[in-house]
């Protein structure tokens, strides 16, 4: 797969040299820029005329592209353990309760390395294009000390003066979702050259 032909997108230009730095090694070619929610969808619409095949992005920003229905496949550039316990590592001088609020996604496996570092974290997912807020100001409610979260978390915990800790985006993160969307980017390619063999064969017989 011609690797111009993805577009990895995070939410915010500070992380476009750090993404582009991680993916140089084996996939020099993907292209990353940054946009959140619906302003990804005119950034993928000029470059889908361009040969554009396959989409990574943090999840809320996946979610907006898949409602907008841009007939492309989207892969969701997951949060691991390792980035979250980074984070925590980091939220432990702000306090020792923590919320995780997330767009519809629960990290498998929290229980236990919160029982190993001894730490009180609960998770809380949101469906995409809900108010963060509201759930921000409800962990704050039930004890939580310290928010950690995304771009648009934090930036809403800041906004109301909480502490929060943004969960930033992992090496481990950026390489699983370029090895998916690489996978699905030669998939695509391999249906398209059978079609192409296909339409080749019928305009023979019809000859």
């Amino acid at each position: 797969c011609d690797v111009t032909k993805i577009l990895f997108i995070v939410p915010d230009e500070n992380l476009i040299p750090f993404a582009k730095e991680v993916l140089r090694t084996n996939h020099p070619q993907i292209e990353v820029a940054s946009a959140v929610y619906e302003e990804s969808i005119k950034l993928i619409q000029n470059r889908q005329s361009r040969g554009l095949e396959v989409v990574a992005a943090r999840p809320g920003t996946a979610a907006a592209i898949r409602d907008a229905h841009l007939n492309i496949p989207v892969v969701e550039i997951p949060r691991t353990s390792f980035d979250i316990i980074r984070a925590l590592d980091e939220a432990k001088s702000y306090g020792d309760k923590f919320a995780f609020i997330a767009h519809s996604e629960k990290i498998w496996g929290v229980e236990l390395f919160t029982e190993m570092m001894e730490i009180n974290l609960r998770q809380y997912t949101v469906s995409f294009k809900k108010d963060f807020e509201k759930e921000i100001l409800a962990a704050q409610a039930k004890g939580a000390e310290v928010i950690l979260g995304g771009f648009s978390v934090a930036k809403t915990a800041k906004r109301l003066g909480i502490p929060c800790v943004l969960i930033k985006l992992g090496k481990e993160s950026l390489l699983q979702a370029a090895r998916e969307a690489k996978q699905i980017c030669e998939a695509i390619e391999i249906e398209a050259a059978k079609r192409g063999v296909f339409g080749t064969v019928l305009d023979y017989s019809y000859d």
